[in-house]
């Protein structure tokens, strides 16, 4: 059965109901003097390495391979533009990998760039032979870069932390699960992000059903599994019960860090250039996920309440809590004192923050709450 390539756009404008990358927006944002950001899921980077296994005689090979491993779609996409103000961006899915599996697909890439005609430029992305741990075989936060942690700690305790009260208070009512919550977050992390704010309430909620949510029972599951869920590889049942939440913490702070980036990008730039930032993806989990992840602002200017709107559709009857987690957020604006003197340290001092902090979450991880 072939996967549906999705071009994901994380940060959705209020009057953009859709996830489309048309060669007209490219040539708008040609136009406009704005690069086109392709940043490519680790799915399409596995298939593109299972391609460049096969042998490839001429351009029928070529072809059929592509479209064996749902590839063609994009490659037409590639050979009917032709503006010149598009870029191939793999090194986030590349830094997500154990650095051994990296270098592995960073070899392999290069040789299918070589046999199918991509030309991509991975030395202007920043990765070259040297560029990952060739002994890394395991991708936890411990062995995160010091880059990683700085845009990932807070996503990443946040979602362990998710792990850890269900697995404490898993007989406990919505609102005592959310209490906690919030009131770990505030302490330890002094910052309540709506995004993983949102992941909390979809986990709490639904461990409480017997069945999941009417129309919002597939991004219950999505949620669940993407970050809550233990996985099902061979690998992740060989780990033990703390290495397992590291992992599932880890790899989800991975996914809010790739859409945080790509919002950053769109609405900052990156050294003065503007940027148009899609995920390329097989991924449909992530793409309905992101819908329900805004970035832009409602008319109101006040995005947190487009997540307390979403909120309420899938809890009606959590509506009075919903109301006093929102009051709580609007009255936390501009007072995340104790955040803003750390990251006015010096590095050096942030980063040993930080380790302290992840330090802390995982001892609640061991011991409990």
């Amino acid at each position: 059965m072939s996967r549906k390539l999705r071009f994901i756009k994380p940060s959705l404008y209020p009057n953009e109901n859709a996830q489309t990358l048309t060669l007209e927006r490219i040539k708008n944002n040609y136009q406009n003097g704005v690069t086109t950001n392709l940043i490519p899921d680790t799915n399409i980077l596995i298939a593109m390495e299972k391609c460049a296994d096969m042998k490839v005689n001429n351009d029928q090979d070529r072809m059929r391979i592509l479209k064996e491993h749902d590839l063609k779609e994009l490659f037409d996409f590639f050979r009917a533009n032709p503006f010149p103000n598009i870029a191939w961006c793999p090194f986030f899915s590349l830094s997500e990998m154990p650095g051994k599996d990296a270098n592995c697909s960073y070899k392999k890439l290069k040789l299918f760039d070589q046999k199918f005609k991509f030309e991509c430029a991975y030395e202007e992305d920043n990765i070259n032979d040297d560029t990952f741990d060739k002994q890394e075989t395991l991708k936890l936060i411990d062995n995160f870069t010091q880059g990683q942690k700085l845009t990932s700690y807070t996503s990443y305790c946040s979602l362990l932390l998710i792990q850890i009260i269900e697995k404490n208070l898993n007989m406990s009512t919505f609102d005592i699960k959310i209490n906690r919550y919030l009131d770990i977050v505030i302490s330890e992390l002094d910052l309540v992000s709506s995004k993983e704010l949102f992941i909390a309430c979809i986990v709490f909620y639904s461990s409480s059903l017997k069945q999941n949510n009417g129309s919002y029972k597939e991004l219950i599951k999505d949620i669940r599994n993407n970050f809550y869920s233990e996985k099902k590889t061979k690998s992740f049942k060989k780990l033990s019960p703390l290495d397992k939440m590291k992992s599932i913490a880890s790899n989800g702070s991975f996914d809010l860090a790739l859409i945080n980036i790509c919002n950053v990008g769109d609405f900052t730039g990156l050294d003065n250039e503007k940027l148009d930032n899609w995920i390329v993806s097989f991924d449909n989990k992530l793409f309905n996920l992101v819908k329900h992840f805004p970035n832009a602002k409602n008319e109101k200017g006040e995005s947190s309440f487009i997540y307390y709107n979403n909120l309420l559709e899938i809890m009606p009857e959590h509506k009075d809590r919903l109301l006093t987690i929102m009051s709580l957020l609007e009255n936390r604006k501009n007072k995340t004192h104790k955040l803003e003197k750390l990251q006015n340290e010096p590095l050096n001092i942030y980063m040993k923050e930080i380790e302290l902090i992840i330090d802390k979450f995982h001892k609640m991880a061991m011991y409990g709450i």
